[in-house]
């Protein structure tokens, strides 16, 4: 679709700069969350996991391993939190549509 459009003024390559700048802006964000998503339920199924060893370490008599299972899981959300902060203050994260419909209505 965008070989067929030829802009020939600089406000039709405005455009479709803007426009081509948009998809990207959106596949980036697509990707991000579906990255997001994977990462959220890698940490559900390493949760998971940690329970069961938690569980098997305890049936076998050694019961320190549930204090540092709970200190991991403290970091583990706290790593989250931050990387999900630095997302979406990142510079691409931190673009909105509005910039776009604010360079065209002053255009």
């Amino acid at each position: 679709m965008m070989a067929d459009c030829d802009p020939q003024t600089p406000k039709n390559l405005s455009e479709f700069v803007e426009i081509v700048f948009k998809r990207l802006q959106d596949k980036y964000e697509a990707m991000s969350n579906e990255l997001i998503s994977k990462m959220e339920d890698m940490g559900a199924r390493i949760d998971d996991l940690d329970r069961d060893v938690a569980d098997l370490m305890l049936q076998a008599g050694i019961e320190e391993y549930d204090t540092d299972l709970e200190k991991t899981k403290r970091e583990r959300k706290d790593k989250n939190k931050k990387e999900k902060k630095q997302n979406k203050n990142s510079c691409y994260g931190s673009l909105k549509e509005s910039s776009f419909d604010d360079r065209k209505n002053s255009s």
